[in-house]
């Protein structure tokens, strides 16, 4: 994440080289798993779905939708915002160039330096920031479906508990919990490294983030930056939280599907050999520790985010105190 207040024209070249580069590996990251991905979200929004489920989460998938506009459209509002604020407190904004622009100021007129610079800050800003957080919604919208499906399957197992076949039920219940399962396991295969690479990409652009803003907060003349780096980080935490949760919930709902699969009756299983199978595999279910990580190396549960905030807290402390 590049910053918003560097003067020095070759540093800032390199820093928007940097937030460039980042953005063309987070793409290839994501693309090089996008069969799995695709293939996962099939299986998920299968015709199998219950009518009911899609009723429940139509609002739902409405308002993922209308996030993924506003997103869309967030850099052009951003960047509009950004010169009208210049255009009033008449700030220099030729010291806020973007990648586009290589860091060099705009020797023409002011008629034209206005327009050119919003569609440079406006293409800027959603290379920069916007298409992590555009891929934060893929992984968040492709869990939620994956949601989904758990708790499509945890309703048939309610289901199952109220047949009379019981071993007719008990074996649906057992192929619909291996099949949740196979999907979770092509789950962490396919998101685990491009999950392990935005989580990274957000928090090092949140505590870049931070640090701009404590630096322009001081600054008495910098009020277009200021709103540039305020707007990026509220899209990039609430980006950031959503994709935390999504992720969360997916390891949850399974964890609910195993306490149900574990709690079906088997008290009228003949023969005896059947009743032991499934006991058996309700015990190997019972100590099934699947858990959605980065890369295996940062478990995503919903105490993560009190992580990352607490963390973010204590830099800003410091870097108040110390600067």
């Amino acid at each position: 994440m590049r910053s918003f207040i560097v003067e020095d024209k070759g540093a800032m070249i390199i820093t928007e080289m940097i937030a460039f580069l980042c953005c063309i590996i987070l793409w290839i990251a994501l693309n090089m798993q996008r069969h799995k991905i695709i293939a996962i979200n099939e299986t998920t929004t299968s015709d199998q779905m219950c009518s009911s489920i899609i009723k429940r989460n139509f609002k739902r998938q409405r308002w993922i939708n209308l996030i993924s506009l506003m997103t869309i459209g967030s850099p052009i509002f951003t960047s509009a915002m950004s010169m009208f604020i210049s255009k009033a407190t008449k700030e220099d904004i030729n010291k806020h160039l973007t990648f586009l622009s290589f860091g060099f100021q705009l020797n023409i007129g002011t008629y034209y330096k206005y327009p050119i610079l919003f569609v440079l800050r406006s293409c800027d800003l959603y290379i920069c920031f916007v298409s992590s957080q555009m891929t934060c919604l893929l992984l968040s919208i492709l869990s939620y479906n994956v949601h989904i499906r758990i708790k499509e399957t945890e309703m048939q197992f309610e289901t199952n508990v109220k047949d009379t076949n019981v071993l007719y039920s008990s074996s649906k219940a057992l192929k619909s919990y291996k099949r949740m399962q196979k999907i979770i396991l092509n789950l962490e295969n396919a998101i685990s490294l491009p999950l392990f690479y935005v989580i990274a990409f957000l928090l090092c652009e949140l505590f870049a983030l931070m640090s701009n803003i404590i630096h322009l907060v001081r600054l008495n003349n910098a009020s277009s930056s200021l709103c540039v780096v305020v707007s990026a980080t509220l899209t990039t935490g609430f980006h950031a939280v959503m994709l935390i949760f999504r992720v969360a919930s997916v390891e949850e709902s399974y964890h609910s599907l195993i306490r149900t699969f574990v709690n079906l009756p088997d008290d009228n299983l003949n023969p005896p050999y059947v009743k032991e199978l499934l006991q058996m595999m309700k015990l190997l279910a019972y100590h099934d520790q699947l858990h959605l990580t980065a890369w295996g190396m940062i478990p995503i549960r919903r105490g993560f985010f009190l992580t990352v905030v607490g963390t973010l807290a204590t830099y800003g402390v410091l870097l108040v105190q110390f600067t």
